[in-house]
């Protein structure tokens, strides 16, 4: 009897943290949400660990920067805008993020939104030695991402990379504009 009464509370012990595991991830946007920039885009996780990775990308970015020789020409010269998002097996389609732009300073901060309207900003990291950019964004419930960015001089391809345990699937074509956009 007082075996049987040991099993049920660990079944009902084992249910109980089960459910409260379900009730700490954090729920995902999908990239069709028109008011989200592609590389805010959240892949889950758990919400007490959303600290601690943010706390790590934003040491590796601060150490990044610190030691190099600066941001590079190239992707802050002027603005850059999402033309294809790649993400959870489906390709975004064709205007999807019309208006849409990111701007990569100087000082390693970024901004992003759509036409006039600033939706965030962040800090960030690129270097040559393996394309690797890192982004950290500001609102402090999005997750950093690690992408390997490819440039050829017209485009730029951002792939995704699995990094402090985000899982970063998507992959975005990237191409240069002079200025925000206009609207219509």
């Amino acid at each position: 009897m007082i075996r049987i009464g040991i099993i049920a509370l660990a079944s009902l012990a084992m249910v109980i943290t089960s459910c409260q595991n379900t009730e700490n991830k954090k729920t995902a946007e999908t990239a069709n949400d028109e008011t989200v920039f592609p590389t805010s885009i959240q892949k889950g996780g758990y919400n007490e660990e959303l600290a601690s990775i943010r706390a790590q990308a934003l040491t590796l970015i601060s150490d990044r920067i610190e030691n190099s020789d600066g941001p590079l020409a190239m992707l802050t010269v002027g603005y850059w805008y999402p033309e294809f998002v790649f993400n959870a097996g489906k390709m975004s389609q064709v205007d999807q993020y019309k208006g849409y732009w990111i701007k990569y300073n100087d000082d390693f901060t970024y901004s992003y939104g759509q036409y006039g309207d600033v939706h965030g900003g962040g800090r960030y990291h690129f270097t040559l030695d393996n394309n690797s950019l890192l982004m950290l964004d500001n609102n402090v419930d999005h997750e950093p991402k690690s992408w390997i960015a490819n440039h050829n001089g017209e485009a730029m391809a951002y792939v995704g990379q699995h990094d402090w345990d985000v899982n970063n699937g998507m992959q975005i074509k990237m191409l240069p504009l002079d200025n925000i956009p206009p609207r219509g």
